[in-house]
């Protein structure tokens, strides 16, 4: 019974989240969108200065 109470919260509860901020986007923590912008900035600053920032894509192109 918990195994399939935790499939039912890890299917439907991302899910859910995804619709009610897609339907009202004041939902999000502005402290968690200032984190996440400055977290992908870093990690732009330091790929560049690496020399080893590229695009990886994750799926294979159908040919």
């Amino acid at each position: 019974m918990l195994r399939l109470t935790a499939l039912f919260l890890a299917t439907f509860l991302p899910s859910l989240y995804v619709a009610l901020i897609s339907f009202h986007p004041g939902l999000i923590p502005p402290q968690l969108v200032v984190s996440i912008v400055a977290a992908s900035l870093l990690k732009l600053r330091t790929q560049k200065r690496n020399n080893t920032w590229s695009l990886k894509l994750r799926m294979p192109i159908a040919s």
